[in-house]
Order: C-alpha cells, then structure tokens, then sequence
C-alpha cells in the first residue's frame, strides 16, 4: 500500500486514486490532483525527465501557464465520482502459501540444480532430497513475510 503526502494540507492519498481502474492514471500533466485542498501535489523528477523537458521546451513554455489554469479547473470534475472502496484490497486474491511455495520451487530449481550445473559440480542425490524440505521451508518463511508486510496497516506500514 503506498500513501501519496499533500505538501500543501499534509493529507495523506490512498495511491489508488489515480489507479486506471478511476480513469485518473494518465492526464497527469503538472501533478497529481489533492482533492482536499485542490492544489497539485508535485512528482519527482530525475535528469532524464528535465533533459526531455529542455528539449521539448519551444513547443510547450508559450501555452504552460493557460493550459495549467484550465486543467486545474477540469480537476474536481474528474475526481468526483471516485469511490477507493470499490476497487478493494489491491494484494486481495494473492495467497501468500502459493506465493512462498512457488518462491521455494523455484530456488530449489536455481540453487540445487542449474547452479551445481554451471558450476560443474557435480548433483548428488543426498544434496538434493536434502534441498527439497530446507527450499520448502523457506518459501513457507518467504510467503509468512510477504503477507506480513503487504496487509500491514497504519503508521508504521512500509510506504507510509
């Protein structure tokens, strides 16, 4: 889950609000839309992002600061029929035993079959009955954490 921060009222956005399943994924021109005090929530930007917009600057500077008036007044318009509840728990349908087990097949494929073998150490049958429950486990342990952290909630959550 992953909470966008308003620099202006400090209000915290669920990030699905501008999921695509809310039509508000793309449109996005100069930020991301507060809906509690209706000011634009800047995003990040790198060296690549400013290189592109030194380039293409000729052909957006003239209109920017007209075209930024009218979309912030189209804003409230498209942000008022969003209904977060709908769209539901984005990790829902995800099973954490699946997730664990299938992340121990596979390291168990990598680490006691194609590493030995890109190696050339050679597969030894003890090794690999061995591998089988120690790879188990640790998926089992993988998933346990992997759903701990997803359905965390609140303050201390990870990207809160």
């Amino acid at each position: 889950r992953t909470f966008i921060p308003c620099p202006h009222c400090e209000e915290l956005h669920d990030s699905r609000i501008w999921s695509p399943q809310n039509n508000l994924a793309f449109k996005n021109w100069y930020g991301l839309y507060c809906i509690n005090c209706k000011k634009v929530i800047p995003c990040l930007r790198n060296l690549f992002s400013y290189i592109i917009l030194a380039i293409t600057y000729p052909f957006w500077a003239w209109f920017k600061g007209t075209h930024k008036e009218r979309w912030l007044a189209k804003q409230p318009k498209r942000y008022a029929s969003i209904d977060i509840e709908k769209l539901g728990n984005s990790y829902q349908g995800y099973s954490w035993l699946k997730q664990g087990l299938g992340f121990g097949i596979i390291m168990y494929i990598f680490m006691q079959v194609l590493f030995p073998l890109f190696t050339s150490k050679e597969l030894n049958q003890d090794e690999l009955l061995l591998g089988i429950p120690f790879w188990l486990f640790g998926g089992l342990i993988y998933g346990v954490l992997l759903n701990f952290i997803m359905m965390r909630k609140g303050k201390n959550a990870l990207h809160s």
